[in-house]
């Protein structure tokens, strides 16, 4: 993967983790919503109901609902308002699989980092801090000393690791 690509993953990691989040109870919802609809279909289709009966014959040909019942369900057929559901459904499955993958490939390398050298990512990179406001954070957790500067080469230093893991 090149640097250009990792750095553009790493801008979007927060937003991609937090609508993954969401992707997923949007699509635990649908999936309901769809077996509800299901469920209904089935029921719709085989319930009990009574003859209908009117002036004249419509045919000639005697007609059997509950084969054609039988038929239409064990075909699988559905509804249209089912599959656009399942469409739906399909959209949000392969939009979580992309943003996904960029949260876990990044949840990894930053595995492989230091805490100094991860914490100079998260804050500097990704929520892209202002290094005023780096360097006063990095003093109050780290309890140490330090220099614009030489964050921005520890920066660097972690950003390097992780375009080597990424090789």
């Amino acid at each position: 993967m090149t640097p250009e690509r990792i750095d553009e993953i790493l801008a979007r990691y927060r937003s991609d983790t937090g609508r993954c989040g969401c992707l997923e109870m949007q699509i635990r919802e649908l999936e309901a919503a769809i077996q509800r609809a299901r469920a209904n279909l089935v029921e719709d289709l085989a319930s009990v109901r009574s003859q209908e009966i009117t002036d004249m014959p419509k045919g000639t040909a005697t007609g059997n609902p509950t084969e054609k019942v039988g038929i239409l369900l064990a075909s699988g057929w559905v509804t249209g308002e089912i599959h656009e559901m399942e469409a739906q459904l399909a959209l949000l499955r392969e939009e979580y699989g992309q943003r996904s993958f960029g949260v876990l490939y990044i949840d990894n390398c930053l595995k492989g980092l230091s805490p100094k050298e991860r914490w100079i990512v998260e804050h500097q990179v990704i929520d892209g801090e202002y290094w005023k406001e780096v360097v006063a954070k990095f003093k109050a957790d780290f309890h140490e000393d330090t220099s614009k500067d030489s964050l921005k080469r520890l920066k660097q230093r972690a950003l390097d690791k992780i375009y080597r893991m990424a090789e």
